[in-house]
């Protein structure tokens, strides 16, 4: 029988998940867990621990793994030195706990009425009201989005996240109980170390683009929405520039047919003197003066 463990998925924002006992190699970002009880200089680890692989050591047959939990013996850092012969790895599983019921991680649309699990969360940087682990039921569906009656009083009235942010939450049935391993698996029974370990990593490896393939597709329907917003914006920008040009055209073309008809501020003319000879420089320059300023107060062209 398939030996399960729960513990905390931090992927999940800690949500308890099912894990199951695989037999291959550990490599990076594994759990393990210990098959039996050990001593390693005097710090000790129990059969049942669950821990991270760090590494394998290049001077004895063991693994150096990162404990969860504060155990009794182990280092102040949590880590200690496991045995090659003393642990097994374990994957994930799409079974979760929450609220003593337990579920199975669907990744399908959801349907009114139903439960589902943040998985994903690219848009709550804007919403501020949803986390990676957050559980929400179903009130309204759209063609790629769901939006949910928060029940949660801190929260906002309603919430709609994208169908990649979440999973459905199926509760599990006494006929439908078997755990199924997250992500591709490797059938070990007939196949060398080295091809199981080549074969394993693959299928962790798919897994990881997998991941990151819905990543960039939640940044790139991101972008579109901010596009969307900016070039609205801008359209809008647009037209109110235009409408400002049109109405200083219009100012311009009302002083224009103002200013034509009404009388210049200033004439250019040339003032003819007619000279006598008998008459003093002063006297004559005094009456050009004169001739000046009564032309300026509106008198006859001197």
């Amino acid at each position: 029988m398939t030996k399960i463990h729960t513990i905390k998925d931090e992927s999940l924002g800690g949500v308890l998940r099912e894990y199951v006992e695989v037999e291959r190699r550990a490599s990076d970002g594994d759990y393990i867990v210990c098959t039996q009880d050990g001593d390693q200089n005097g710090r000790f680890y129990r059969k049942g621990d669950v821990g991270k692989f760090l590494y394998f050591s290049d001077r004895y047959p063991s693994i150096r793994v990162k404990f969860d939990d504060d155990l009794d013996g182990i280092r102040e850092d949590g880590e200690c030195y496991v045995g090659t012969d003393s642990f097994s790895v374990i994957e994930p599983t799409d079974i979760v706990h929450i609220d003593g019921t337990r579920y199975r991680l669907v990744d399908r649309k959801a349907e009114v009425g139903e439960k589902v699990l943040i998985v994903n969360p690219k848009h709550t940087s804007v919403m501020k009201d949803y986390n990676l682990g957050d559980v929400f039921s179903v009130s309204s569906i759209y063609v790629e989005s769901v939006e949910t009656d928060s029940p949660t009083p801190d929260k906002a009235d309603k919430l709609r996240f994208w169908d990649y942010e979440y999973r459905v939450l199926v509760p599990v049935t006494a006929t439908d109980d078997t755990p199924t391993v997250d992500g591709p698996t490797v059938d070990t029974r007939h196949a060398s170390p080295e091809v199981i370990d080549l074969l394993a990593n693959l299928a962790r490896r798919v897994t990881s683009l997998e991941q990151q393939l819905r990543d960039t597709q939640g940044n790139v329907e991101k972008l579109a929405e901010e596009l969307e917003t900016k070039t609205h914006e801008l359209g809008e920008k647009v037209e109110q520039v235009s409408a400002n040009v049109e109405m200083t055209i219009d100012d311009i073309v009302t002083l224009d047919e103002r200013t034509q008809s009404e009388k210049p501020f200033f004439t250019t003319f040339k003032p003819t003197f007619y000279i006598n000879r008998e008459v003093s420089s002063a006297k004559l320059l005094a009456e050009a003066f004169e001739a000046l300023a009564k032309y300026e107060r509106g008198g006859a062209r001197p």
